[in-house]
């Protein structure tokens, strides 16, 4: 029988460093993702609605 939490203490153990590098660097994938979805999203959402019906 496991002793209580001591799965989920496991995990987190393991976890921690790469929870690290997540907190670390979330805001900036944040600004990258959205400077990016703003030009080739809106490209490619228009090319998709837009287009030709056999080119899509």
């Amino acid at each position: 029988m496991l002793m209580p939490d001591c799965v989920s203490k496991t995990v987190n153990s393991l976890r921690k460093h790469k929870q690290w590098h997540w907190d670390n660097t979330n805001v900036t994938n944040r600004e990258w993702l959205a400077l990016n979805m703003m030009t080739e999203a809106k490209a490619g959402f228009r090319a998709f609605n837009e287009g030709p019906k056999g080119r899509r």
